[in-house]
């Protein structure tokens, strides 16, 4: 702890490392920061971290933390902001990771671009705009002090190499225990710090170092299932776990076993080439990861030539498999809202493009102002970008606030709202605010996208059509009002969300009933026009659309 708290105190010596970090995140969740908005999970989060839902599923940091700290009250404003806060913490964290392994071959510079591209990757406004962010501000820290602390196992011997790798262990389970999403990136991570030290000729033995590394990875698991199980029983969850997404390792796997399950993988590896590499022509954050991937590569292949050591490219194929391992084990492609190794590893490429540009370019002090200029460009879109997708997000809410205000006033004014409700259809966001979200079928973007899928499958662009358009960032088309419309098989969530708004009414939380309702409705008309509520004996039918 003595040698972080030195490390850590070098950055914050750092004004240009310090100025830059805060304008970045200023620049990145200021705005998100500042305007409150009511999303997807935002509703029912007394269920999740009160109640106890989290903890059936294996997220049980936010839960205990709740009974320490009352974080289950709706407070964006300070949710967000101290987000942010632990978020430049556990940059300089996965900073000092780095420079514990570069060092001076790096100069300051290329930590602060490292940080900077880390904390405004725009993949992570995908899973910010949720309440409490599924806790990853807190799993990237504790994912860095795993690192901190594999190092120095790596570099111990006996009982205090053992200590550390415990230590180790401990901060993966408390990572994995925010969202398991974490365990891909301790994973990832573990494979570039081993290529990295590989890389500065640090050669650790790579049998002893993998196994250590894999061991971590048990152990956390196994605590965190032991974790989840004495935490259900201490405050009596049993009764939850039938109404939560639980799935065992046997369970995950059991596709293979199918008669369907090559056809799936193979879908599945096709959808994640999409979705990870041609939707780079639209989506900024596949883009940067694009080339990260290219610069990965090339000079992974450079190094194994000309260190004649095949070790590196060992390394390099075992960060591609640990990223999309989740693939083989499920069978289907990891949504970007739970993809956060993409942030560091994008970061981590810029990183290793200075260290090249270093050791090998002679006249280094031109090279370095060209790549200072890239960098800042690169960190100027990536902010930019971010800030976009939040007001995306705002607008959203704005326009679901704004309808559902509509209805209830209608609701309130002609109709017996001591009925309860039930809402049908589908309702769509207005194109004219998430239309970044996605491509428009016959645009020149749509021919380029389509000129590559074709050479694998003539049909797999299609998977993705939604209507006349290509659906390519996923968390910015979603709907709050379709989301509680059909969340927890009710429309509960979304008669919280009128609440919370100022308009009390009682839901149908029979399925049954609802799926009855909404057969015999189909042909209502679509809200606003006329017609599009009907008053029954027993309650009200809300209809969307069909």
């Amino acid at each position: 702890m003595k040698s972080i708290k030195a490390d850590m105190m070098q950055f914050m010596k750092n004004k240009v490392y310090v100025i830059a970090l805060i304008l970045v995140a200023i620049g990145c969740y200021g705005f998100k920061v500042m305007h409150v908005t009511i999303g997807i999970d935002d509703t029912p989060f007394e269920y999740y971290f009160s109640e106890g839902l989290i903890v059936v599923v294996g997220r049980w940091v936010l839960f205990s933390l709740n009974k320490i700290i009352h974080i289950a009250a709706f407070a964006p404003f300070l949710t967000d902001f101290v987000a942010v806060i632990i978020f430049m913490l556990a940059v300089t964290l996965w900073s000092i990771v780095f420079k514990r392994i570069f060092g001076g071959t790096i100069p300051s510079w290329g930590y602060t671009v490292f940080a900077c591209l880390f904390i405004s990757n725009p993949l992570i406004s995908e899973v910010f705009t949720y309440f409490l962010h599924n806790g990853i501000c807190i799993g990237y820290t504790f994912c860095a002090l795993a690192m901190l602390a594999f190092l120095e196992g790596l570099s111990g011997k006996g009982k205090k190499s053992i200590y550390n790798y415990g230590i180790s262990a401990l901060c993966v389970w408390v990572a994995i225990g925010c969202y398991e999403s974490f365990a891909v990136v301790y994973l990832v991570s573990l494979l570039l710090v081993l290529f990295s030290r590989r890389l500065c000729d640090k050669k650790d033995r790579v049998i002893p170092s993998i196994l250590a590394g894999a061991g971590i990875m048990v152990v956390a698991i196994i605590l965190r299932s032991i974790m989840t199980k004495i935490m259900i029983a201490a405050f009596s969850l049993e009764g939850l776990q039938d109404e939560a997404v639980q799935r065992s390792v046997k369970e995950m796997l059991s596709w293979i076993l199918s008669a369907e399950g090559m056809a799936n993988l193979t879908m599945a590896i096709k959808r994640a080439f999409v979705m990870y590499g041609v939707f780079a022509y639209h989506y900024l954050p596949i883009l940067m990861y694009v080339l990260v991937c290219t610069i990965f590569i090339v000079f992974a292949i450079f190094s194994v030539v000309k260190k004649k050591d095949p070790v590196l490219f060992l390394y390099m194929v075992g960060v591609f498999v640990a990223s999309w391992v989740l693939i083989f084990v499920e069978g289907k492609v990891t949504l970007y809202r739970a993809c956060q190794f993409l942030p560091l590893f994008c970061a981590y490429g810029f990183l290793l493009l200075i260290y090249a540009c270093r050791k090998l370019v002679f006249k280094y002090k031109k090279v370095a102002v060209v790549g200072m200029v890239l960098a800042s460009i690169a960190i100027w879109n990536q902010t930019a970008d971010m800030n976009k997708w939040f007001y995306i997000d705002y607008q959203k809410y704005e326009v679901a606030k704004e309808t559902m205000n509509q209805v209830a006033f209608e609701l309130e004014r002609a109709y017996d709202t001591s009925k309860p409700l039930v809402f049908t259809g589908v309702y769509s966001i207005p194109l004219e605010i998430n239309q970044d979200a996605y491509v428009p079928i016959g645009s020149m973007c749509f021919f380029k996208m389509k000129s590559i899928t074709d050479k694998i499958d003539e049909h797999l662009l299609e998977k993705f059509y939604r209507g006349n358009n290509i659906w390519v960032a996923q968390t910015p088309s979603l709907s709050v009002i379709q989301w509680g419309m059909t969340a927890f098989d009710n429309n509960k969530e979304l008669i919280k969300f009128m609440k919370m708004h100022g308009h009390s009414f009682v839901a149908v939380e029979d399925l049954e009933l609802i799926n009855q309702v909404t057969m015999e409705n189909v042909n209502m008309p679509a809200w606003p026009r006329e017609g599009a509520i009907r008053e029954y004996e027993d309650y009200i039918v809300i209809n969307f659309g069909f």
